[in-house]
């Protein structure tokens, strides 16, 4: 039922306001029904009719039923607290191409429904079965100062589908299966604080860009996303699972994020291709930065007092500038400790500083193909480096400091080189490899310790070979 039957219910016309052809209808629940007409003066009671279409309808603090729907027109609470509820209906309040200022909206298995291009203005959604806030497909939807309070778990707070989606300076509390979920389309989510959701952004196929975004109290991934691109600059993430996790070619690029007390890693990358810059986890419990099979650069990270691993690399490939690692502990569950660990991938590095690890400080294997600028290694359990598997290592400047055993050793087929190496510790031997099964050091230039030089354990410069010299 549209407005035509709605006016024709008023004895006097309402008072157009800046949109030609709108008018304005007033409510109050509190009002007298007597001569009501809808205007500011005499306001209805209760809604008549379902639909409001080209209409300016203000609401004053009270509570209305819904189902409601609202089709090119501005729908605004006056007052303290104006709540649009329902109870066992499926939408309570259906937009389309249409504004909302200033409301509440409780109930329903989805508080609001968004079609066209709509905006939504300081408004309040809970109560909600399954989902806070819907923008269907080709929407376009701007959410600003948005609030989700939901104490009903497994919920969703906005889920927008092939949609252009923007949340402003709004807050999601509660047990929220997802604070925003997004599949398709693209999305802009700035300012935002979730308490509680088990995932506070979860973006598939969407080309997501994330600023200022705070989440805390949850079980899952704060912040995931599957294909697509996927940009997050300034957010902060407290315990969850992981603080950030992505996979299956997604596009990451990160400027400014801080993980802290994941329960397994504060990044997790699979199968993704991007940049991270000016990163910080602390205290993640099963490594700080994964990467898996993927192809990254990374840029001023610090890796502080973690467990398991600081940074770890499984394949792929990585550009390093600028790794501080300071403390990590082992699990107890196997060779883990190490401040860098690389299992075939190729790394390209440069001012790496490891300190206080219960393993070693750069470790790598199964073919891995490691280059190293500048190492500084301080109180790493098991040395410097550790070449295994086939693993090749060139370090340009290795310093190390507090160090018991041998700073550097190249176990089964390990290749380690390194090209000017300094010692504060007077380690003899500097270096241990397994000669018998194909391990192999060299040390152009040894300062502060010595080497003991055997047939894989070379000290000095490299000897020419005679097609070298020719």
């Amino acid at each position: 039922m549209g407005y035509a039957f709605f006016a024709a219910c008023v004895p006097k016309p309402a008072t157009t306001v800046e949109k030609p052809g709108q008018v304005e209808i007033w409510f109050d629940e509190y009002a007298s029904q007597e001569l009501a007409d809808g205007s500011k003066e005499r306001p209805f009671k209760v809604f008549s009719v379902q639909s409001f279409r080209d209409v300016h309808v203000f609401l004053k603090t009270g509570l209305y039923r819904g189902p409601l729907s609202c089709v090119k027109c501005v729908l605004e609470g006056v007052g303290h607290n104006a709540v649009i509820y329902g109870d066992n209906v499926p939408v309570v309040l259906s937009v389309d191409s249409a504004t909302l200022n200033n409301l509440t909206v409780q109930g329903g298995d989805i508080g609001i429904e968004v079609d066209g291009s709509s905006t939504l203005n300081s408004v309040t959604v809970s109560g909600f079965r399954k989902i806070g806030v819907n923008v269907n497909r080709a929407a376009v939807a701007s959410l600003d100062q948005l609030t989700v309070q939901n104490g009903i778990a497994d919920t969703i707070g906005v889920q927008a589908t092939a949609a252009n989606l923007t949340v402003t300076h709004s807050r999601f509390t509660g047990p929220l299966k997802r604070g925003i979920a997004t599949n398709e389309g693209q999305a802009t989510l700035k300012d935002l604080t979730f308490l509680g959701a088990k995932t506070a952004v979860h973006s598939v196929d969407t080309r997501s860009d994330l600023q200022k975004v705070s989440s805390s109290g949850g079980r899952g991934p704060a912040l995931f996303a599957a294909r697509g691109s996927f940009h997050v600059s300034d957010c902060d993430v407290t315990g969850h699972e992981f603080g950030l996790q992505t996979g299956m070619k997604t596009q990451v690029t990160i400027d400014g994020f801080t993980s802290r007390n994941a329960q397994q890693s504060g990044i997790s990358l699979i199968e993704n291709t991007g940049t991270l810059n000016n990163i910080t986890v602390q205290h993640a419990g099963s490594g700080a930065i994964e990467l898996l099979n993927s192809v990254v650069s990374l840029s001023d990270v610090k890796l502080l007092e973690n467990q398991a691993s600081g940074l770890f690399i499984r394949l792929g490939s990585a550009t390093i500038s600028g790794l501080h690692i300071n403390g990590v502990e082992s699990t107890g569950n196997g060779n883990d400790g190490d401040g860098l660990q690389i299992r075939g991938g190729q790394v390209t590095a440069t001012d790496i500083e490891v300190v206080q690890v219960a393993g070693c400080a750069l470790s790598a294997s199964a073919h891995s193909k490691v280059e190293v600028k500048k190492l500084s290694s301080t109180a790493a359990a098991f040395g410097a480096l550790v070449a295994d598997s086939n693993a090749v290592i060139h370090v340009s400047e290795l310093s190390v400091h507090q160090v018991a055993g041998p700073a550097v050793s190249a176990l089964e087929n390990g290749n380690i080189d390194v090209d000017a190496a300094q010692s504060s510790s007077r380690l003899e031997p500097f270096a241990w490899s397994e000669c018998q099964q194909g391990g192999v050091i060299h040390l152009e230039k040894l300062e502060g310790s010595t080497a003991m030089v055997t047939a894989c354990i070379t000290v000095g410069p490299r000897q020419k070979t005679p097609a070298a010299s020719q």
